[in-house]
Order: C-alpha cells, then sequence, then structure tokens
C-alpha cells in the first residue's frame, strides 16, 4: 500500500515542486520591480512578501526533502531491521536540511534586493533582536523547526522499536502478558497499559530533547545556531 501510494504522489509532487520553482521566480520579480512606497506602505508589502510568499513557499520545498528523508529511511529501517540507526541518520539529516533553509532565507534576502537598494530585512539587526528578545520571534523559530517534526516523529519510532528490543527482560515482560490476555483478562490489560505507555514515552522522548536543546544553558544550543547562520550572512555579504 505504501508503495502504491508513493506511486501515486510521485508525479504530481514534481509539478508542485515545479509550481513552487515558479512562485519563487515570481516573487523575486515582484520584489524586483521598481515601485515608490511611503515607509509605512514599504514595511506592510515587505511584511507581506516575506510571511504570505517567501517563508511558505521556501519552507515547503524543504519539508518536502524532509518528509521524503524521513519515509525513505523509514523504509529502509523497517525493511533491514535497524530503525534506530536510520534514525540517527535522519536526525542528521533533518539537521542539515535545517540549516539548509535558514542559509537559503538569508541568501535570497542578501541577493534579492529592491529596486531602491533596501534590502527586505537588515539581518544584522534581526540577529541583534533575536538574541535581545527571542520570544518576538518565535513565530519565525516555530516556521523554520517545522522542517524537523518528520525527523522527530522517526525519533519517535525508533524510541519505541529500542524500546520492543531492549532491555530483554522488560520484552520478554511484555511477550508474556500478550501471550496470556486471551486466557487472562488481567493480563491482557496489563499488557494494553505497558504498551500505552511505551508509545506515550516514544512520543515524547523526542519532544523532551528538542525541548533540552532549546533551553540548555539558557539558549546557548540557539545561540550557537544563530552565530552559524550570522556567520553565513557575513560569508555572502549579507551583514
Amino acid at each position: 500500500m505504501v508503495v502504491v501510494a508513493e506511486e501515486l504522489s510521485s508525479r504530481p509532487m514534481a509539478w508542485r515542486l515545479l509550481y513552487c520553482g515558479a512562485l519563487v521566480a515570481l516573487l523575486i520579480v515582484a520584489v524586483k520591480m521598481p515601485d515608490d512606497f511611503g515607509a509605512g506602505q514599504r514595511n506592510q508589502a515587505v511584511f507581506f512578501m516575506l510571511t504570505m510568499g517567501l517563508l511558505p513557499l521556501v519552507n515547503a520545498v524543504f519539508d518536502f526533502a524532509s518528509v521524503g528523508l524521513t519515509r525513505y529511511l523509514l523504509r529502509l529501517g523497517l525493511e533491514q531491521k535497524r530503525a534506530a540507526w536510520r534514525a540517527v541518520l535522519d536526525g542528521l539529516g533533518g539537521i542539515a536540511i535545517f540549516f539548509a533553509l535558514g542559509c537559503t532565507l538569508i541568501a535570497f534576502v542578501t541577493f534579492v534586493v529592491p529596486a531602491d537598494g533596501v534590502p527586505l530585512v537588515e539581518l544584522k539587526q534581526l540577529f541583534a533582536d533575536m538574541r535581545r528578545a527571542p520570544g518576538d520571534y518565535i513565530w519565525l523559530m516555530v516556521t523554520l523547526f517545522s522542517t524537523l517534526i518528520p525527523t522527530l516523529l522517526h525519533l519517535s519510532v525508533a524510541v519505541l522499536t529500542l524500546g520492543l528490543q531492549y532491555p530483554a527482560p522488560l520484552r520478554n515482560f511484555v511477550a508474556g502478558l500478550l501471550e496470556r490476555g486471551e486466557q487472562s483478562g488481567q493480563a491482557a490489560l496489563l499488557s494494553g497499559i505497558c504498551i500505552c505507555a511505551m508509545i506515550t514515552i516514544a512520543l515524547w522522548c523526542p519532544i523532551w530533547i528538542f525541548t533540552f536543546v532549546v533551553t540548555h544553558d539558557h539558549g546557548a544550543i540557539v545561540n550557537a545556531v544563530l552565530w552559524g547562520f550570522e556567520a553565513f550572512a557575513w560569508a555572502i555579504g549579507g551583514i
């Protein structure tokens, strides 16, 4: 069924990617077209271009890459019985796609400049504001980190797989409860509770890890990510 679904969805997906590319091209043309705006009108136009045009389009392309990577590695993990290792690869790939998304947005803002010569976003000021008041940019962080959602779900599958395999005493205990479930209602109830607990832990484990990464040492890892993006912006002349 998965193979049939992929075969049916692969052709339209290519057209959707082409459609996204055409929309990005039109967005570039709209940005580059000369126009006279007042200060308030320009700010409003830039806001709509970024939030309604650039972010959704670029994010959709990288979300597609993230979902495709997760589906491919998840299928390999199920076939080769190595779901945990494939999840680790998916995690590394998801991080790479996340950085590629951020660098693409920075490159777009740097090189696609309106006819008046004023950048769509002052990147230096943006990075300073994100460090000073990160709460004001939660919407931007949610948009960027949404690319990692498929990877987090894959990690949940990996955690559940490990819970079903290791440790051996727990696996044998749950398997024994399942075997006795037909004869004992108490064993069936207890086995259901154990499986539900394992699924719950598997779903929450990646969320706990993600929360730890974001909040560890007063956001030291997030600041390191910002520093990396800022260094890239400096390297290409955006700052």
